[in-house]
């Protein structure tokens, strides 16, 4: 499994991962999830290998402020545990970065 920023090709597999869990995917969400503002939102996907392609297997969208999942879509199915891998690089990132450094203060 492999975890990466989503990108714009990453539509139509979102819609793929959507439908296979059995949601009926909303293009504008869909959208969002892709066009996010790093500096209030953490979105990721995560991917495996299937024969020679990647296939999205889980997408998590959070809101810096909250730290909690806005969206959290999973195909455990295909990728068993991934969505116990999407909530810890989620909590993993909420420590990101550490209120007090010693490395980068003076």
């Amino acid at each position: 499994m492999r975890l990466r920023l989503p990108h714009r090709f990453d539509v139509e597999p979102l819609r793929a991962l959507h439908r296979r869990v059995g949601i009926e995917p909303d293009d504008l969400a869909l959208h969002r999830a892709l066009r996010f503002d790093p500096r209030r939102q953490l979105a990721l996907v995560a991917t495996i290998l299937v024969g020679r392609t990647e296939e999205i297997v889980g997408l998590v969208l959070v809101e810096r402020d909250s730290g909690e999942p806005a969206q959290l879509v999973s195909d455990e199915q295909l990728a068993p545990g991934i969505r116990a891998l999407l909530e810890a690089a989620v909590a993993r990132s909420a420590a990101w970065p550490p209120k007090q450094s010693l490395a980068w203060s003076r």
